[in-house]
């Protein structure tokens, strides 16, 4: 009886700690483009990308608070721009990033849940009436 006691207590310590891990660090984002999207730059994976948008989020996590910065596009289009309105809590997380572009602002919406090394979600653009598109963040080495 000891034994399983001992063995259950180990199971939920390792659970715990999985799903309270810190999720600093690098991620290389990639989106998966809504079906029927290949003739505007869509398709399935995306290898970082939508429409030519390559994305790294920078992470940090605080207190409950998630801040950092993202890097956007690639060459002259880069830009790098900050994590507002962050949270995490129980494995779940959300977010928002903003571009200014020629066309006006653009708010990115990020929500989804962490998942081991990788942060798995959708995101949405405030301004835009699309569906939002599946992401999967992969933690860098």
């Amino acid at each position: 009886m000891l034994h399983k006691v001992i063995a259950m207590t180990a199971a939920l310590v390792l659970c715990t700690g999985i799903l309270l891990a810190d999720v600093t660090g690098k991620y290389s984002v990639e989106i998966e483009r809504p079906a029927g999207a290949e003739g505007r730059g869509g398709g399935p994976g995306g290898g970082g990308r939508m429409g030519g948008m390559q994305t790294t989020l920078n992470l940090k996590e605080e207190g409950g608070k998630l801040t950092g910065t993202a890097e956007m596009g690639a060459g002259e289009r880069a830009r790098t721009v900050d994590i507002t309105n962050g949270k995490i809590e129980g494995g779940k997380f959300s977010f928002e990033t903003v571009l200014e572009t020629p066309m006006g602002t653009m708010t990115m919406l990020w929500d989804g849940k962490v998942e081991g090394a990788e942060l798995k979600g959708t995101r949405a653009m405030k301004e835009v009436d699309r569906p939002p598109m599946n992401f999967t963040a992969k933690k860098a080495e």
